[in-house]
């Protein structure tokens, strides 16, 4: 297993980068919204209402207003205008009053100024203050938000002020920012998580592939032609790394066992052939029984040599044609007697494995002749895919066991006698067989009766370039 280059980024390296960018642009966005706005003031309210406020002692009548009582004495100066014109207003004493603006000097100037110039051309004080009382107090005449307070007996304070204030304000603003660049930032998310989960979506797609049935050349060893953006990502190469080199050894391990599986079955042929002979020297009655036994056990041996080869021993593909194979296989069937027609039998051409495809059928083929005395044998294209199904009008099966009959060595009659069965090794060669083009068998009970054996796979495998 070769050893990925040192200089390359690890993948949490790249995600803590990658975070590490999102949060500043986050952040910049976040600054930008706030400091081009200009700064949040609170909504201006009317001196008439507040001193209104002030004097009833039920709720407020403007929605801009708000009233909280204050045992605390006022830390900041009061404001003499405001609270002269309250206290002539309330015709209270001024010490049992105080005002102050909300916001900075410069904020209020202009309006600090309108009583100066309303008063303007009038000749005594008196006539100069009431001046400033009815235009401060006209309903039509909002000021910048201020507090004014009324102490009370208990010398706590009814401080009327502003129902909103400035840091609600900055309260919203953080909020549409945070909004804004959740916004700005989804797709560029999106993008990187793709982008991120690319190698991981490839190297699952390669494992889904891989399977001991597979004898290509790219199932076989490690895969050396992974994308360069994936051999960039340290762990993400590692793992595809080991992934085939885990798949190579199993790979292996099976090929060992179909090898010796089928020494064994091999091997056994020898004492076959010396019983064969006692058997000519043994009684008729007994040699007709011996000859029997013999006989299901030569095709049992035959069987299981057949599965060894088809584990072991890579076919070649070469272009074929799937319907006069089909035919081919149905008028063996016959010629042994076995009640076997075609049902639909469309002209199909495809690059395969024409003796595993062969060995799958028959086996299809024999399988519904034991159990429903008839097999009903069809080949088509469905779309990208080609469909070889075999069906019959036997009883069927459990659902919950179709895969497990495809496993070798499984049967739903647990014996292993050839009157009531085969080996249990038929579908699970015709498996093997659709899995190397890239395909799967499937097993369902019809509708009408009976068991529909389909095996499928792409018109065009993933090793048909290779074969070519």
């Amino acid at each position: 297993m070769t050893g990925a280059p040192r200089s390359a980024p690890t993948f949490l390296s790249l995600m803590g980068g990658l975070t590490l960018i999102t949060i500043a642009v986050a952040l910049a966005i976040n600054f930008a919204v706030v400091l081009s706005m200009p700064v949040p003031l609170a909504p201006e309210i009317n001196l008439g209402a507040a001193i209104a406020a002030l004097r009833a002692d039920g709720t407020v009548q403007d929605e801009r207003l708000k009233i909280r009582r204050d045992c605390a004495t006022p830390s900041q100066p009061t404001e003499t205008t405001l609270t002269q014109v309250a206290a002539d207003v309330l015709n209270v004493p001024i010490e049992r009053l105080h005002a102050r603006w909300v916001h900075t000097t410069s904020e209020r100037t202009q309006y600090q100024l309108k009583p100066q110039i309303i008063a303007t051309g009038r000749t005594s004080r008196a006539q100069k203050n009431a001046a400033m009382r009815d235009a401060l107090t006209d309903p039509r005449v909002d000021l910048p938000a201020f507090e004014l307070a009324l102490r009370q007996a208990d010398d706590c304070w009814r401080v009327v002020g502003p129902a909103h204030t400035p840091t609600q304000v900055w309260r919203l603003r953080i909020l549409l920012a945070f909004a804004l660049s959740a916004a700005l930032l989804a797709p560029l998310a999106w993008w990187l998580a793709r982008r991120l989960s690319q190698p991981l979506r490839r190297l699952a797609a390669e494992a889904e592939q891989l399977s001991l049935d597979r004898v290509s050349a790219s199932s076989t060893g490690l895969r050396a032609g992974a994308p360069g953006q994936d051999r960039r990502i340290r762990e993400v190469q590692i793992a595809r790394e080991a992934m085939h080199a885990l798949h190579a050894r199993l790979r292996r391990q099976a090929d060992d066992m179909a090898h010796m599986l089928a020494a064994v079955a091999h091997d056994l042929r020898t004492p076959l052939t010396a019983l064969r002979l006692r058997v000519e020297m043994s009684p008729p009655e007994q040699a007709a029984r011996m000859a029997a036994d013999l006989e299901r056990m030569d095709a049992m041996i035959a069987q299981v040599l057949d599965y060894a080869r088809g584990q072991s021993q890579a076919e070649p593909r070469i272009d074929t044609d799937l319907a006069e194979l089909v035919e081919e296989c149905i008028d063996d069937a016959q010629a042994l007697g076995k009640p076997a027609q075609a049902s639909r039998i469309d002209p199909v051409r495809a690059v395969v494995e024409p003796l595993g495809l062969r060995r799958a059928l028959t086996n299809l083929i024999e399988n519904a002749v034991r159990y429903a005395d008839g097999a009903y044998v069809g080949l088509w294209r469905e779309g990208a895919w080609i469909v070889l199904q075999v069906d019959d009008e036997g009883p069927g099966i459990p659902p919950d066991q179709s895969e497990r009959l495809q496993e070798p060595f499984q049967r739903l009659e647990t014996s292993r006698s050839r009157d009531t069965g085969g080996l249990g090794l038929g579908l699970a060669m015709a498996r093997a067989a659709a899995l190397r083009h890239g395909g799967s068998l499937s097993l369902r009970n019809r509708e009408t009766g009976g068991l529909s054996a389909r095996l499928q796979w792409p018109a065009r495998s993933p090793d048909e370039t290779g074969a070519e």
